[in-house]
């Protein structure tokens, strides 16, 4: 996947955006994407975990982010 531009929206929007595109994105992937440090984009998914938007379906490895309907 290539660098997405984004002009509007917060961290969290960008993020969520990214994770309906592809739920099987790891963090790794996501910090380069969005040219934030690895730890914004840490606590970015647990704000959004923590407001039930987001959620980890299988391994860490495995598994993939699925974005709630409250998105």
């Amino acid at each position: 996947m290539s660098s997405i531009e984004f002009t509007n929206g917060n961290t969290e929007h960008k993020i969520i955006g990214l994770l309906k595109l592809d739920g099987s994105l790891t963090i790794a992937q996501l910090y380069p994407l969005l040219k934030m440090s690895r730890k914004g984009v840490q606590k970015a998914i647990e704000r959004l975990k923590d407001k039930g938007i987001l959620y980890r379906e299988g391994s860490t490895k495995g598994g993939r982010w699925i974005v709630s309907q409250k998105s």
